[in-house]
């Protein structure tokens, strides 16, 4: 996991921002060109790797992976705000809890297909990103409910 180029770049960045370095100009134009077209890029890319996908056979893990993302991941996080204080830890401000919940409960991240595309996935991680994204519609809903309900945000 250490070789990842995606970890080494994190690791990099974190280091550079440490010691106050930037980039050299060019470079950092460059960085900034790839970065603002990344997402066009992976939308297409996702979108070609759900052309022609046969979802026979995998229903059962997509379900099991779109119901963790979507309700075990937020509950979980729920469940672990509610328990800080209980522990003896400071709890989170209202706001910062609803951030955190409701981060949780967002849809799986296009990048999720990018890796999984690299351990011959791929088809695996557009299908379960394209049924996140749907199902995130009422479930999202409801965990905006719950946060109301809980007094986290004010509406």
């Amino acid at each position: 996991m250490l070789t990842h180029p995606l970890i080494i770049a994190i690791a990099v960045a974190l280091v550079m921002t440490g010691l106050g370095l930037d980039l050299p100009g060019m470079l950092d134009d460059a960085v900034q060109l790839v970065a603002q077209s990344s997402s066009a890029v992976a939308l297409l890319s996702i979108g070609g790797m759900l052309v022609g996908l046969q979802l026979r056979g995998q229903l059962a893990d997509l379900s099991a992976t779109v119901v963790a993302k979507l309700l075990v991941m937020p509950a979980t996080a729920l469940g672990l705000i509610l328990l800080l204080p209980a522990l003896g830890l400071p709890g989170l401000a209202p706001d910062l809890a609803a951030a955190a919940l409701l981060t949780c409960a967002l849809p799986s991240m296009s990048i999720a297909a990018a890796l999984a595309e690299q351990h011959g996935e791929g088809e695996f991680g557009a299908a379960a990103l394209l049924l996140s994204t749907v199902a995130s519609f009422p479930t999202l809903t409801a965990w905006l409910f719950v946060v109301g309900a809980l007094g986290w945000l004010p509406f």
